[in-house]
This record gives C-alpha cells, structure tokens and sequence, in this order.
C-alpha cells in the first residue's frame, strides 16, 4: 500500500524536506523519516540507527517554502 505525504518546505542542498518542525524527511536515496531531538540545547534531526545529525539551524538556511507531494510505501497490515 502506499501512501502520499505532503511536504511544505524543502532544503535543496540537504535534499530534506519538512511537513512541520517535528516530521522531516531526508529524500535521497530514498525517502527516510527523521527522528525529532535536542542535542546540547538545540534542535537537530537524525535517521533511526544512526549517529550522524542534522540541526535545524542548518536545514534552516537553505530552506525554500515549496509544496511538493513524496509517494511511502506502508505495510498492508498497518491500515
């Protein structure tokens, strides 16, 4: 099954693209959710597993206001 989501903000150079500050999704190589923390007092993002972040301070200063659609692909059993 498959699902769209709708992304309001994308950062070209980072290939990161935002619904809102807590849902961020990195697009290349294939669409990734993001994991919302706070390092050292401030906000980052990071993919599940690993250790490497983004902070949003960084995905801020590329960020472009486009609305764009991305396709998911979600498990049968999760509808």
């Amino acid at each position: 099954m498959k699902q769209k989501l709708q992304l309001h903000y994308y950062n070209v150079k980072l290939q990161i693209g935002l619904v809102n500050l807590k849902t961020v999704y990195l697009l290349k190589p294939k669409p990734t959710l993001l994991l919302a923390e706070v390092y050292r007092g401030k906000l980052v993002y990071r993919a599940k597993g690993s250790s490497k972040r983004i902070s949003y301070d960084q995905i801020k200063k590329g960020l472009l206001k486009k609305v764009f659609w991305i396709v998911e692909e979600v498990p049968d059993w999760l509808q």
